[in-house]
């Protein structure tokens, strides 16, 4: 009975395997990180994007993926959507197979940001995206403040990048978050400098969520405007974000797809193209602060009666 189960079981990982290495070879594998609703929206319009652009594509879940000696070699193009499929194909991919990506929150955990055999869109918007917004919904600020952190050189470019479009005119006031014994501390120091808002930005270590929630709870008692990079956290209790629907960013990223394998080069570091404005109206009325006339018709407005 015993030597029959076993049997059984060496026929089924046999036939698993066999089948796992059958997957014909195409010119992009895409490989969504689950199932959930935005990951397989987005392999599926890519696909499509791709079938337009002449180019064969298979949509695979991260365990459907044969990952034997030189199955990704047979794939002109291998496709990540989100950060586990992105970590996943990236470490077990030959680099001659160049690595596209969407939907991971922090490329650069990864390396993604420095490998010139991987390109992809970051999933927030570039940070003169969140700083006009900023500047169109209080003209008359005089100082942000943010959290950064210092010993990650990706949150250090955003502090320069920062400073640079904010110019002399308005001040950027910074809290280094590793400078202090607890993210609590962090945003204590950063609220006590009493600025005129807040930018909670798309930062690995800023945007946890803790931090996240620790900004929001004490901005609100201090009634101080925060400015965030999504929807969620504008729906938690933030005055605004400019977010980037991912539904727009598939078109965008078969395009590098395309071009990268035309062998006419593509722009690395890209931020989405497309995006739009969401403000929380209770929050713009508990803080007095008027949505201006042009964002009243673009914007989504939470929460308008």
């Amino acid at each position: 009975m015993v030597l029959l189960m076993l049997t059984r079981r060496l026929i089924f990982f046999t036939l698993a395997a066999l089948n796992a290495s059958s997957v014909p070879a195409v010119d992009v594998l895409i490989v969504p990180s689950d199932e959930h609703r935005s990951y397989t929206q987005f392999a599926e319009s890519a696909a499509l994007g791709l079938s337009a652009a002449a180019l064969s594509s298979k949509i695979l879940a991260p365990d459907e993926v044969p990952l034997g000696e030189g199955e990704l070699e047979r794939h002109r193009a291998l496709l990540a959507i989100g950060s586990q499929s992105a970590e996943l194909l990236n470490s077990r991919r030959p680099r001659a197979v160049p690595l596209f990506y969407a939907l991971v929150q922090h490329p650069e955990l990864l390396a993604l940001d420095t490998d010139s055999t991987a390109c992809g869109i970051a999933m927030g918007v570039s940070p003169s995206e969140d700083l006009a917004l900023f500047r169109r919904m209080i003209p008359t600020s005089h100082e942000l403040a943010t959290l950064y952190s210092s010993k990650d050189p990706a949150s250090m470019r955003r502090i320069e990048e920062a400073r640079e479009i904010l110019g002399e005119a308005v001040g950027l006031a910074t809290v280094d978050i590793e400078a202090h014994s607890s993210p609590a501390e962090a945003i204590r120091a950063m609220i006590a400098l009493r600025s005129n808002a807040i930018w909670v930005a798309a930062d690995p270590v800023v945007a946890q969520p803790s931090v996240v929630r620790g900004t929001l709870l004490y901005a609100l008692r201090r009634s101080i405007p925060v400015f965030a990079f999504s929807r969620s956290i504008v729906e938690a209790g933030a005055l605004a974000a400019v977010v980037a629907p991912p539904s727009e960013q598939s078109e965008q990223l078969v395009e590098l797809v395309a071009k990268e394998l035309a062998g006419t080069g593509v722009v690395r570091g890209l931020h989405p193209a497309d995006h739009r404005i969401v403000i929380n109206e209770m929050v713009a009325r508990r803080l007095w602060i008027p949505i201006p006339r042009e964002l009243q018709d673009s914007a989504e407005i939470l929460g308008r009666h």
